[in-house]
């Protein structure tokens, strides 16, 4: 009788609990039509339980932006008055969060503690041109922060902010290495890559390039060495291909056809997802590639970039298989293992990466419905959290990040407020609980879940997965913290008390 019971009970939570979900409008921050986001900084950041953004308020600009619970605020007019700092690069380091900002003087490195009072300048690069910016936040393994400004390079060991080189710029030419960091440097007609350790730098090698105006079209470490790619920018009719063989310590070709488009990702540090235009996606180790996915499209994916996330061995991408055709992909990184998900309707939006799991949506352009989805990237298996009944217009939903059980993100499909931030439940109580349980309460931490009852009674407690499968049982007491630390993903709990039954749907990150 119980397992039936279960049984019946989780196939309409599956249903209900995933078709019934309704965006939230966290508030409209800016009274009315007018946006209070930017479809061109909105990026976010989870930090010391609170999540920071950029938002822009009709009194004080695009500031420093803090949700607080449901309080959302202005955490600090960095640049005072109307005049926007314009926050971004958002980085964790050393207990802090850092970030980039423009204040009365010109771009500077900013951290904060979460409080208004805690966000303070850190450093002040030197610049004979106040206006050009901080590029390329990035720590190393080994733990320091390093970050360019005006063609300097800068790192940071939590005690000395120090200029270490000349004559580099971070875009899209550098990456993590080992314990340290790689960047590519234009000199003339070759480029240079460096290695950083700490704060010394060694050239690895160099190559020659003979197109006119060049720039770097990825880089990534791979089994070999280190992996890139230059393009002439003006004419794009010249890409070539490079690796760095760390054993040999030389630079060798891997192009055989410069006039093919290309395009190199990161994957998983010993493989590199490569584009080639008109031929399709691969995964190369440096010394060899395999073909995961045949197209026949000639255009660069977005122009100049593949839309993807990688974890670990596995990662999810956007492929361009026609010039009209999207599909969302997931590999991990063999052809056998490569697969087609669903077709994309225009347009992919912003990947958005918790843990082993990925969110994003589609349909965000042109009049589509756009479709917000939830992702486990170890098996590619998927969910549609959302479907908007109006259509979109432009970026219609930009995500932010996942916070106290929500996904949070920009929408602007209700004219009436403009782009503003919104978010989805993640947990939600069954609406099949039994009513003599519907006054119980269900407590949630980082790392337990308990029934809170007056008095101790006797619980079993079931886990399922989003397949419907039984992964955890557990035998407890109402009152009693149950540990939750080995679950990562959405799942459905169930606790029997009696014949009484109370589920709710759990997502862990």
């Amino acid at each position: 009788m119980q397992k039936l019971l279960l049984a019946s009970l989780f196939m309409t939570i599956g249903l209900q609990i995933l078709l019934t979900q309704t965006p939230v409008l966290v508030a409209d921050f800016n009274s009315g039509e007018e946006e209070s986001f930017s479809a061109h900084n909105f990026n976010g950041i989870s930090y010391k339980n609170k999540l920071f953004f950029p938002i822009f308020s009709n009194s004080l600009g695009q500031e420093l932006g803090m949700l607080d619970g449901d309080e959302l605020s202005v955490l600090k007019d960095i640049s005072k008055g109307f005049w926007s700092s314009k926050p971004q690069n958002f980085t964790k380091y050393e207990g802090l969060l850092y970030f980039t900002a423009i204040d009365e003087m010109g771009s500077a490195l900013y951290r904060t503690d979460g409080t208004s009072g805690g966000t303070q300048l850190a450093f002040r690069p030197p610049a004979s041109n106040p206006t050009n910016k901080i590029e390329g936040l990035i720590v190393s393994k080994e733990g320091l922060l390093y970050f360019t400004r005006e063609g300097k390079l800068y790192a940071y060991d939590n005690v000395e902010f120090k200029k270490i080189f000349d004559g580099i710029s971070f875009d899209n030419n550098y990456c993590q290495y080992k314990d340290g960091i790689v960047f590519l440097k234009q000199h003339s007609n070759t480029f240079r890559l460096y290695e950083i350790k700490g704060m010394q730098i060694e050239e690895l090698g160099e190559a020659g390039f003979t197109g006119s105006t060049k720039e770097v079209f990825g880089i990534s470490p791979v089994q070999r060495g280190i992996l890139y790619g230059i393009a002439d920018k003006t004419n794009g009719t010249i890409h070539e291909t490079f690796v760095y063989d760390k054993d040999e310590k030389e630079v060798y070709s891997l192009t055989e056809n410069i006039e093919t488009k290309k395009r190199i990702k990161f994957f998983d540090g010993e493989k590199a997802l490569v584009w080639r235009g008109g031929e399709g996606y691969f995964a190369t180790d440096g010394y060899k590639e395999e073909l995961l996915y045949e197209t026949n499209n000639t255009t660069a994916p977005f122009g100049d970039d593949i839309y993807s996330i990688a974890k670990d061995d596995k990662m999810i991408f956007q492929a361009d298989k026609t010039s009209i055709d999207d599909f969302l992909m997931h590999t991990d990184g063999t052809s056998l293992g490569t697969k087609e998900l669903f077709d994309i309707d225009y347009r992919l939006s912003n990947l958005l990466e918790q843990e082993n799991f990925a969110f994003f949506a589609t349909g965000t352009f042109n009049n589509n419905f756009a479709k917000v989805y939830y992702l486990d990237l170890n098996d590619g298996s998927y969910t549609n959290i959302y479907t908007y009944d109006v259509r979109s217009e432009s970026a219609s939903i930009l995500l932010v990040g996942v916070y106290n059980g929500r996904l949070y993100y920009l929408s602007n499909h209700d004219e009436e407020v403009g782009r503003e931030l919104y978010y989805l439940e993640l947990d939600v109580i069954s609406e099949t609980e039994d009513e003599e349980l519907s006054n119980y309460d269900i407590e949630l931490t980082a790392n337990s879940i308990k029934i809170k009852t007056e008095k101790n009674e006797s619980v079993q407690l079931l886990v399922y997965n989003i397949a419907g499968v039984l992964i955890k049982q557990e035998h407890a007491y109402t009152n009693q913290a149950i540990p939750t630390t080995d679950l990562r993903g959405l799942y459905v709990f169930s606790f029997l008390i009696g014949e009484k039954v109370l589920s709710k749907k759990l997502f862990r990150i």
